[in-house]
């Protein structure tokens, strides 16, 4: 017997079954919705009883002729629009779509030993993106921007890496560090600097932070921590 594709069940089929299942918790459903799924609890004789053409699982047809394949609306749309899509991959594979041939296509002759274009316009058209009209003056400032950028090192700055240790090595690698500042001009006096020491620092953060938010972030830094430790 070939196997059913099953999908997301339609409302007629879970009211079929809910029948069987009705009152029970989940695990006493299960075995009892696997057998049902086998056609093994309904009434065999019942012609109205069939396995839906979309999502797979049996229902009963209330339809007075006994002509419905689906067991809901939305599941007989879902069938329509897998008998569209069928439809519309068979006219593509039968009838495909002649494709648009490319400019390279219709006026470059590129398969023999020297190509070339069978028309200018479409030649300059091509190739104005990758060699663009510069005069002489522009290229030979472009050469020597090129060559004053390699003399400096090149556009791309050096990678500092600076250790705040305290040893001798590190207050050598913060001097070779150069950073530039610009303040602006003003004439107001700088404020007085505050500052203030916490005691206890667990209680400022209980007071601060909920007990929950204080576990999440003791977990977390113990997942990091572990994390370093296997590195």
């Amino acid at each position: 017997m070939k196997q059913p594709n099953y999908r997301t069940p339609g409302s007629g089929a879970v009211s079929f079954a809910a029948q069987y299942a009705k009152g029970m918790i989940r695990a006493q459903a299960l075995p009892v919705i696997v057998q049902l799924m086998a056609g093994e609890l309904h009434d065999q004789s019942d012609k109205r009883i069939k396995r839906c053409n979309y999502c797979g699982y049996w229902w009963r047809d209330d339809s007075l002729r006994n002509t419905k394949r689906t067991c809901s609306p939305e599941c007989k749309t879902k069938v329509k629009s897998l008998q569209q899509a069928e439809r519309r991959a068979d006219h593509a594979l039968l009838n495909p779509k002649p494709k648009k041939p490319s400019h390279l296509e219709q006026y470059y002759v590129w398969w023999i030993e020297y190509p070339f274009w069978i028309d200018d316009y479409q030649m300059l058209k091509h190739t104005w993106k990758y060699e663009s009209m510069k005069s002489n003056a522009k290229i030979e400032h472009i050469e020597a921007a090129k060559k004053r950028g390699e003399a400096m090192g090149g556009r791309k700055k050096p990678n500092y890496q600076v250790p705040y240790g305290g040893g001798e090595k590190d207050d050598q690698a913060v001097k070779l560090h150069k950073v530039s500042l610009r303040l602006p001009k003003s004439d107001r006096e700088s404020g007085e600097v505050k500052s203030f020491n916490i005691d206890n620092v667990n209680a400022y953060l209980r007071e601060k932070y909920s007990e929950e938010k204080l576990q999440l972030e003791a977990k977390r830094a113990k997942r990091q921590r572990d994390f370093k430790w296997l590195q």
